[in-house]
């Protein structure tokens, strides 16, 4: 944590986390949905269907990092088209650029939420617009076997 004590500058949180067996693998397929557990952290206001009182985003949140999926030597990465790359609403933008560099995907984001006082009616396109910014940095990632099928069925060991 950098400039905890200064309100005149930003702060600067940096953080590192693992998550070791993420996937699910049947036969020749692996599945996951990367966690992003800080930015849910960040991002999340509890929901309320009949909020009746305006809200506020006082302070600027500004959330950039890299999400890396470091890819067993035998599963390659299924259609990377896929993945979402960007969400522009009225409270947030944010853009995610995916990229395959040999044995892992790295994904660099960035995610800006607008500020300001807004009227409680506004309160659901604010929860739909962090829905689709959650979804934006936790991309549901296939995995494929690479070589012949294999005989094996049922569960296998999970990159």
């Amino acid at each position: 944590v950098r400039n905890a004590d200064d309100p005149d500058l930003p702060l600067l949180i940096t953080s590192s986390y693992k998550v070791r067996r993420g996937a699910q693998a049947v036969n020749d397929v692996a599945m996951a949905r990367l966690p992003g557990l800080w930015e849910h952290f960040s991002l999340w206001m509890d929901p309320s269907a009949t909020r009746t009182s305006p809200f506020a985003i006082v302070h600027p949140i500004r959330l950039s990092g890299t999400i890396t999926l470091q890819i067993p030597e035998e599963f390659e990465l299924q259609n990377p088209a896929q993945i979402p790359d960007s969400v522009r609403k009225k409270f947030v933008t944010g853009h995610l650029t995916p990229g395959l560099h040999e044995d892992r995907l790295e994904m660099p984001f960035q995610i800006s939420l607008q500020t300001g006082r807004f009227p409680a009616f506004e309160y659901p396109n604010y929860q739909s617009a962090v829905r689709s910014t959650l979804e934006l940095l936790t991309p549901e990632i296939t995995l494929k076997r690479r070589g012949p099928s294999g005989s094996e069925s049922g569960p296998s060991r999970a990159p």
